[in-house]
């Protein structure tokens, strides 16, 4: 296109055809003429450039605010990890629940937010919440899915006590019952009701257990084995365990080991074997 051109091709061209028309007057015409295409075309030209170096600077500030929130996370990755594991995994894995660990995740994003960093959505015509599933929400989701398969024991214990008082014991039980699965045991959790102070019954190789489960804050007692003591004959059992994560009191590993109960730590499940003679 004849605007497109350098300058120093059209305006002789233009100077020469007025010249030809109408002569010295037609000349000036088109020496106006070609000055004010040679405006347009360099005003155009500003206006690229401009368009190009703004657009160059938004990219580089998403850049930025992607790299900014990404180590945001990472610098709470564990704690990122356990509320994926406590959200999705003990819920089991949805749509809806992985919905709402994503709405946790914005929530503590948007807490910490600067004002320039805001500005940068304001630019990017954005709410963090879009910008998070654009540019953040898959590279998250798939750290955390392969942490909490990766190394389940290091935080999912943990991350039961994060829940209700009402829901976190059996969501331990459940923990349990995954963990031992894992083990190669076929496991069976008893009903609330009369449970006879078990929780888990346990069987592979011919070989009948019976467990009971205690997230306390403090040492477990004698209680825990008094209960699951008493519950093995009920249930044909070879032997009972206690699974805690705050240890036991002298009193209850005295009595424990007078009585044949195994005292275990959650991590121990997913290896536990054992052999009868």
């Amino acid at each position: 296109m004849l605007d497109e051109r350098p300058w120093i091709l059209y305006f002789p061209i233009l100077i020469g055809l007025g010249y030809a028309v109408l002569g010295p007057t037609g000349a000036l015409i088109g020496l106006a003429a070609g000055m004010v295409i040679h405006s347009r075309t360099e005003r155009a030209r500003s206006e690229r450039t401009e368009r190009y170096r703004v657009e160059r600077e938004r990219l580089d500030l998403r850049e930025l605010l992607i790299a900014t929130l990404r180590k945001r996370l990472a610098d709470v990755e564990e704690k990122v990890v356990r509320t994926y594991f406590v959200t999705v995994t003990y819920s089991h894995m949805d749509v809806e629940n992985e919905d709402r660990f994503h709405k946790e995740i914005v929530e503590f994003l948007e807490s910490g937010l600067t004002p320039f960093e805001r500005k940068i959505l304001a630019e990017e015509r954005m709410t963090l919440k879009q910008f998070y599933h654009q540019h953040l929400a898959s590279a998250l989701l798939k750290t955390c899915r392969q942490q909490a398969n990766t190394s389940p024991a290091s935080f999912a214990v943990c991350s039961v006590e994060t829940r209700s008082n009402q829901s976190r014991g059996i969501a331990f039980e459940t923990w349990c019952q995954q963990q031992l699965q894992a083990a190669g045991w076929s496991v069976s959790p008893t009903s609330k009701s009369g449970d006879q102070g078990v929780d888990l019954v346990i069987t592979r190789h011919g070989q009948t257990g019976v467990v009971q489960c205690k997230l306390h804050e403090k040492p477990v007692g004698n209680d825990a084995v008094q209960q699951v003591s008493a519950g093995r004959p009920h249930y044909r059992a070879h032997f009972a365990i206690v699974v805690a994560k705050s240890g036991y009191t002298r009193s209850a590993r005295t009595l424990a080991e007078s009585n044949g109960v195994e005292l275990l730590h959650p991590n121990q499940l997913s290896r536990y074997r054992r052999s009868i003679s």
